[in-house]
This record gives structure tokens, C-alpha cells and sequence, in this order.
């Protein structure tokens, strides 16, 4: 009996690793600190500002150049109460020829690895087209928004992995 719950516990483990391996982005888990971050991620994270819009620069912990997708983006982790709650991606060079292709590679690559979204509707502000997409894996909600204005040749694409649990920053 005990040899039936043993084999039975190991064959269900690989199952509960992915599902862990869900709640996080990479190798940070959420809810963990900046210094858990940072050491997840092995001292590469640095603070960075934005480049200025409209004269204002915007703070960033992350990292400031980072592939995916072949996609040149960067990363910066979100904490609230000093936990770990949201990942924000978006281009480096929005207005870059090779950067149109960007959503359209990442959502394919998103959805080879969860599966088809959980949610895709229309996402047009001003005067461009694009899309919202959600996926949902284990305790992370991953949506990406993406938009391409014509009439500047830009496109706009922001991924953001955050923590499906409603405790979320509640710490």
C-alpha cells in the first residue's frame, strides 16, 4: 500500500513543477523581494531610466535590454509592499523596420507554450489597429497589448506577466 501512495506522489510531481514553474517570470517567483529578484537573476538587474517623454524620464528596475522572440525589449519588474507583483516588457525601438513583426512572433511564441488565449478583443486606441491577449498559467495572468500606428510607422507592444492570485500584493 505505502509503495502504491509513493509511486502514485512520484508520478504526479512533474506535474506540480510545471505548474510552479508558472508562478513567476523566469526565475523570479512572486511576491519575492527586490534583493530575491536580483539574486534570481544572478546581480544583472540594474536601475535605469526611460528615454524622456514629453521631458520626463521614468525609473526602472530590470533590465534594459533583453530578447525574446528576437524582439529588442526591456524588462522591469513591478513590487508593491516590497513583494514581487507584475513584469512589464515593451520595445526598445518602437519605430524600428523589424519591430512590426514583434507581436505576432511573441503571441505565437506565447501560445506554443500555454496555449490559445483565454481572451482576445480589439485594442484600437486613436488612429491604430491592434489587439489584447490574455493567457492564464498556473498563478501568472500574461497579457499582451499591441498596436500599430501608421501613420508614425511605431509599434507599440506591451507584455505584462502579474500574479493571477486575488492576494497579489497583499503581503
Amino acid at each position: 500500500m505505502n509503495r502504491i501512495v509513493f509511486a502514485s506522489l512520484f508520478a504526479l510531481y512533474p506535474l506540480a513543477a510545471i505548474a510552479q514553474s508558472a508562478d513567476e517570470f523566469e526565475d523570479a517567483k512572486w511576491g519575492a523581494t527586490e534583493q530575491a529578484v536580483q539574486a534570481a537573476f544572478k546581480g544583472t538587474l540594474t536601475h535605469y531610466s526611460s528615454g524622456a517623454i514629453n521631458g520626463k524620464t521614468y525609473p526602472h528596475f530590470g533590465i534594459p535590454k533583453y530578447d525574446m522572440e528576437s524582439c529588442d525589449l526591456y524588462v522591469d519588474f513591478k513590487f508593491s509592499n516590497n513583494r514581487l507583483v507584475k513584469v512589464d516588457l515593451s520595445l526598445n525601438h518602437p519605430d524600428a523596420a523589424d519591430a512590426a513583426d514583434c507581436p505576432t512572433k511573441i503571441a505565437k511564441m506565447l501560445t506554443g507554450k500555454f496555449g490559445l488565449p483565454k481572451t482576445v478583443e480589439p485594442f484600437n486606441p486613436g488612429f491604430s489597429q491592434g489587439q489584447k491577449r490574455v493567457w492564464l498559467a498556473g498563478n501568472t495572468k500574461i497579457t499582451q497589448v499591441d498596436s500599430f500606428l501608421s501613420a508614425l510607422n511605431r509599434t507599440l507592444l506591451t507584455l505584462s506577466y502579474e500574479s493571477a492570485s486575488p492576494d497579489a500584493g497583499k503581503f
